[in-house]
């Protein structure tokens, strides 16, 4: 029995409540009992289908992220673009799954505007005169093309800036801080 076949049968019996005998009563109980327990083990069967740490593809090192509503059947790729390996976290702060760095690190090119000099009276007879330049960010460099049910992991300063040029494939991590304000990994992801 499938699992829309499942739900349909709960559904009647829930719907048919109140058309219940109190002697039909204890046996339609224990059926609908049965029918939720089937239930529950096929969808505890999915999940365990939906094994991240067997679904890593070996040349990117991304994950392939399985579509629930169509049961796998148009997984889509989740690939870490960072340095960083990226550690997901369930509520309670503990690792459910790590995404290792795929060696793709796209960044923003950097360029500097020349300031007036700062000039600091140092001691009583003594100027410093300090060069202050203005940082502009540039394109983005280093990210691929985009691709069909891929998703990228990358900072985000790059996703901001290719934001610009229409990319919307770009994921950013959800930082979760220790009581130290040490980043020990991310609740999930950001679409700036």
């Amino acid at each position: 029995m499938d699992a829309d076949t499942l739900v349909l049968r709960i559904h009647l019996f829930i719907d048919d409540i109140s058309t219940w005998s109190i002697r039909g009563l204890h046996e339609k109980y224990n059926l609908l009992i049965v029918l939720c327990q089937i239930y529950l083990k096929h969808l505890v069967g999915l999940v365990n289908q939906i094994n991240l740490t067997s679904n890593i593809d070996p040349y990117t090192k991304g994950f392939l992220i399985i579509d629930p509503i169509n049961s796998g059947e148009n997984p889509m790729k989740l690939i870490n673009a960072t340095p960083h390996q990226i550690v997901l976290l369930n509520e309670i702060k503990e690792p459910i799954a790590t995404f290792e760095p795929s060696g793709i690190i796209p960044r923003c090119s950097v360029n500097s505007e020349k300031l007036p000099n700062l000039n600091i009276k140092t001691e009583p007879d003594t100027t410093l005169s300090i060069q202050i330049s203005k940082s502009v960010l540039g394109d983005v460099v280093g990210l691929p093309p985009y691709e069909k049910d891929v998703f990228w992991i990358v900072s985000m300063v790059v996703a901001q800036k290719a934001k610009d040029y229409g990319r919307d494939d770009l994921l950013v991590p959800d930082a979760v801080r220790n009581d130290s304000g040490f980043i020990i990994g991310c609740r999930g992801f950001l679409k700036p």
